[in-house]
């Protein structure tokens, strides 16, 4: 995803004795930000639809 996207989604860590670990960049926060923005505007208006046509 981050080839098609043309940008890095997860800074990645190398470990010592603990191991390794792995961010999310402020990029992919972000991505994740408008998925839920969208998905809440697509569950109010498929609810305002269902309203309309049941009711």
């Amino acid at each position: 995803m981050e080839k098609r996207l043309g940008k890095p989604l997860l800074e990645r860590h190398k470990g010592g004795a603990e191991g390794g670990h792995s961010d999310l960049t402020l990029e992919a926060l972000e991505m994740i930000d408008k998925f839920k923005r969208l998905r809440q505007e697509i569950t109010e208006a498929s609810e305002s639809i269902f309203r309309q046509i049941y009711h």
